[in-house]
């Protein structure tokens, strides 16, 4: 933002002013419940409104809070509002034909893992009410100064959150652009640089997804970036992020058959799970646009679909992966198991005899199962950007949740044609140019549509040395006797204007929908290399020695194997 003023543009910075404090997103960061003690609140209320004030000293900016602009007129809406709402009727709760109800639900899916919002239980209504009072109040007063104010421009953080979702709905309605921030994807150094996008994720990789496949892929990628590349794989592969769901690998020293008893004149097909309630969440705040529908109603309907598949098929073997978000992941402060989890467990219950389930309480690696697994069924798991970048084929059938370009993607709407498919992509378990593809996807993804912010943050938080853990320690301690201490200190030391300034401004400016528009192909073509495989052998060089034990052997047929022969040149 304070890139954008530099460039001449007013800034109106909105806070909340504890409008919010029956229920906010960094009370629930904070893992603090709506029913949490006012005490607890308070305190981080206080927090928050320090913060608030700094940024408003500290960059310049104008602005005001929620709480300024709630009158008695408002306070009487929500109050017939809340009085009104049931469990039965909440999704149909619209105000001036923004779906206020249905948007109070983003939160309480992600936190309880719902699958059914039709009616709310009684253990969650008053926790949605929570919330469903904090969206009134942002929807009051957003709606009247969008109306008095009348920006150019609405920037959030996140556009997925209930709030954030309400001001969005409202500033389309007024044919005002909005863009969400958020860190970027390299977990070591997210916090250096920046996502922007408009209006929410799903319509972030609509976008780039579309622009990568128009203008990206066929331009080879440079040393530095395949590198980057690689480097945030290896992380990824050594786990150790509070972000991380699979554990490492065994270097070699898992072997999948004889841990699943499968003989060797069998392939194995994995299908690879993903949570529900990301889905039910995205689609409470319209993050969907209507399109063909899926080939399959549910992960449920294509599991039966499957599961009757491979009772007719003696020649292969099948692994079902649960997510291990279902069950309660291990960064969870509370663990909550799924409803989701429910239904497949009732289904996975009676499986055919060359079927097993790999539940996360067997503490598997997800690299272990790619050494030997012949092809991967995916519905939307992001993990098909990984098995990718390794050559293997992931077979996708289409859907909007599929938030990569690289899987093998079955478009059409015949059951029988995506089985066939199966067969056709068994026969080319390993492919080069899947390495190819999915490495420069990764660029497009992990660096090209991302601003950097480095000279102006000196923080991180994952990945921490013991020194930088220390360092963190130093600062909260130095926040908890002095309010804003440590954002002061940063504010103090940022640099006078980011190097990223003129694509910041012109992102915005120009209404693009990500950085990766601004992106002049010509000139990227003249400082790409000529090929850039043989720099993606080194690169897969370095992966494998993360992935396996120069002390285990290699066995034909192995993931080991290929890549060995791809490194090699063969």
């Amino acid at each position: 933002m304070e890139a954008l003023q530099q460039k001449g543009h007013e800034i109106c910075y909105v806070g909340c002013g504890s409008a919010l404090v029956s229920n906010c997103v960094p009370m629930i960061s904070s893992h603090l419940a709506y029913d949490s003690p006012d005490s607890k609140k308070n305190k981080l209320c206080t927090l928050c409104k320090k913060n608030s004030l700094v940024i408003k000293e500290k960059f310049g900016f104008e602005g005001f809070d929620l709480n300024s602009f709630l009158d008695k007129k408002m306070i009487s809406g929500i109050n017939t509002q809340l009085a009104n709402i049931t469990q039965k009727n909440f999704k149909s709760c619209v105000i001036n034909e923004v779906k206020v109800g249905r948007i109070a639900l983003y939160e309480l899916v992600l936190r309880h893992k719902l699958m059914d919002v039709d009616e709310l239980a009684d253990e969650i209504w008053n926790e949605y009410l929570s919330t469903f009072e904090s969206v009134l109040k942002t929807f009051y007063v957003m709606e009247k100064v969008i109306a008095e104010e009348k920006p150019d421009r609405l920037l959030v953080y996140n556009g997925l959150y209930s709030v954030n979702s309400a001001c969005r709905e409202l500033a389309n309605k007024s044919n005002i652009l909005v863009y969400w921030l958020h860190a970027g994807l390299n977990q070591k150094n997210r916090l250096k640089n920046l996502m922007v996008g408009q209006d929410h994720t799903f319509a972030y990789y609509r976008s780039i997804i579309s622009k990568w496949k128009e203008d990206l892929f066929e331009i080879p990628c440079s040393k530095k970036d395949l590198t980057t590349v690689t480097d945030n794989f290896i992380d990824i592969i050594n786990g150790g992020s509070w972000l991380s769901y699979s554990k490492s690998p065994s270097k070699g020293a898992f072997n999948l058959r004889e841990t699943f008893n499968i003989p060797l004149n069998l392939s194995v097909v994995t299908v690879v799970l993903s949570s529900l309630d990301e889905k039910i969440a995205a689609e409470s705040i319209g993050a969907y646009v209507e399109g063909p529908r899926p080939l399959f109603s549910s992960q449920i309907e294509w599991l039966k679909v499957l599961l009757k598949f491979m009772a007719s098929r003696d020649d292969l073997f099948m692994i079902i992966r649960p997510h291990p978000r279902e069950l309660g992941a291990a960064r969870e402060v509370t663990k909550v198991t799924s409803k989701h989890s429910t239904e497949l467990n009732k289904i996975l219950l009676n499986i055919p005899k060359n079927v097993r389930v790999n539940w996360p309480s067997h503490s598997i690696s997800i690299y272990d199962l790619m050494e030997e697994t012949n092809l991967f069924l995916n519905a939307f798991s992001t993990s098909a950007r990984e098995m990718t970048m390794l050559g293997l084929p992931v077979l996708t059938y289409q859907n909007e949740d599929v938030l990569e370009p690289v899987s093998i993607t079955y478009a059409g709407s015949s059951i029988l044609e995506y089985l066939e498919q199966i067969d056709v992509n068994l026969k080319q378990p390993f492919d080069a140019e899947r390495i190819r593809r999915g490495f420069r996807w990764r660029v497009s993804e992990l660096i090209y549509s991302h601003i950097d912010m480095s000279e102006s943050v000196f923080m991180s938080d994952d990945y921490l040395s013991v020194s930088e853990k220390a360092k963190k320690a130093l600062s909260r301690s130095g926040d908890l006797i002095f309010k804003g201490w440590s954002q002061t200190r940063d504010c103090n030391k940022r640099a006078t204007s980011l190097t990223d300034i003129e694509k910041i401004n012109r992102l915005i400016v120009s209404g693009s929908s990500s950085v990766l528009d601004l992106i002049d192909t010509s000139e990227l073509k003249k400082v790409s290399p000529e090929d850039d495989l043989p720099i993606i052998r080194e690169e897969i060089k370095r992966l494998m020695g993360h992935i396996y034990s120069p002390s285990t052997s290699i066995r034909k047929g192995t993931l080991r194997s290929y890549l060995t022969d791809f490194v090699n040149g063969s």
